[in-house]
């Protein structure tokens, strides 16, 4: 006997698929953010640090 018609199981996989790209682009563009947030008004490497915590603010030069 000869079996006839679609599967749904096919047709779910590339939806699956378009969907957990989407979901893990927004969480690498989201992290990219949180990044860009957290780093943009801190003193840069060892020595800013460094120079940060013993003068008691951000040190820029």
């Amino acid at each position: 006997m000869l079996r006839t018609g679609s599967t749904t199981r096919s047709s779910a996989a590339p939806r699956f698929l378009l969907i957990a790209a989407i979901l893990a682009g927004l969480v690498i563009i989201g992290t990219g953010a949180f990044l860009f947030l957290a780093l943009r008004d801190t003193p840069r490497g060892a020595a800013g640090t460094a120079l940060a915590s013993a003068i008691g603010g951000p040190f820029q030069l």
